[in-house]
């Protein structure tokens, strides 16, 4: 896998030379020392993350990357029954950068990788229940497979943005680990990425970006950010040292067999310890 991603990026970069995107990658720091994330920031939304969705007779074994969609609609109405409210990630960021409010009791839902399940079995919930929900695609598997489950497919993505509830953002060009790349593999990886959704569904109005597997280190904050992404997605339990110089944003995922009121909690355990190590104090 690492070998044909590697093929991908080099592609990639010839293409991104033609199209006056290449230069050597910059990993040298953030370009605004003034960075908001979710660790300075007073503004607060846990994020829940979920990825397959099965349902019975499909042969597919729930677990922590699957869950099954009928408990999906049961986690929608418990959140809805606990006073929270649906919003996207464009809302939170414009929240963040003090350009809009969140609701008093906000939730932002994201499902990672693309399977086809998000718009086959979610999808239908979503819009049932006026929810919203953010999709991070490995844009090399749309219209294809990944882990060998099948993916949508871009005119399915773009009916999901259609009704408003749902927005397509970057989980990677491959979905291999990003610090398995040399920075400059990783840049033409990403920018390839962002160039495929941008080509497919329209400009984005931001560029949040979800790491493949969660994993990521200083070099691949510094480049995402030299690309221009506004938000880095890490899991809530991946902190590293170095991190709060970066946009980065904590996340929980949601199993068949997790709570996602628990896992709210468990939010902002993670959210609280962070915040102690690198501020010495919690925010009021």
């Amino acid at each position: 896998m690492l070998n044909t991603a590697i093929s991908l990026v080099t592609a990639a970069t010839v293409m991104l030379s033609s199209l006056g995107l290449s230069g050597a990658a910059q990993d040298s720091g953030p370009s605004d020392s003034s960075v908001i994330n979710c660790v300075n920031s007073a503004v607060e939304c846990p994020v829940l993350t979920y990825h397959n969705f099965t349902q019975p007779g499909d042969g597919v074994k729930n677990g922590p990357w699957s869950c099954s969609i009928n408990k999906f609609e049961s986690d929608i109405r418990t959140l809805i029954s606990s006073g929270y409210s649906f919003v996207s990630t464009y809302e939170l960021y414009l929240a963040l950068n003090g350009r809009g409010t969140l609701p008093e009791k906000p939730v932002l839902i994201e499902f990672d990788d693309g399977y086809l399940t998000n718009y086959t079995l979610a999808f239908p919930i979503l819009k049932r229940y006026n929810a919203k929900a953010d999709i991070y695609v490995v844009t090399d598997r749309i219209d294809g497979d990944h882990s060998g489950l099948p993916a949508f497919d871009w005119d399915q993505a773009r009916e999901m943005e259609q009704s408003g509830l749902v927005s397509i953002y970057l989980h990677g060009g491959s979905h291999d680990d990003a610090t398995s790349f040399t920075p400059e593999q990783f840049r033409a990886d990403h920018l390839y990425g962002w160039q495929r959704i941008e080509d497919e569904l329209g400009k984005r109005p931001f560029r949040p970006y979800v790491y493949p597997g969660g994993e990521y280190d200083l070099s691949t904050l510094a480049v995402a950010d030299a690309c221009g992404d506004d938000m880095q997605f890490i899991w809530a339990w991946g902190w590293k040292t170095g991190a709060m110089d970066y946009p980065v944003y904590l996340r929980m995922n949601v199993s068949d067999t997790t709570d996602p009121v628990g896992q709210i909690s468990a939010y902002f355990t993670f959210l609280e310890r962070v915040r102690k190590k690198e501020l010495g104090k919690q925010l009021p």
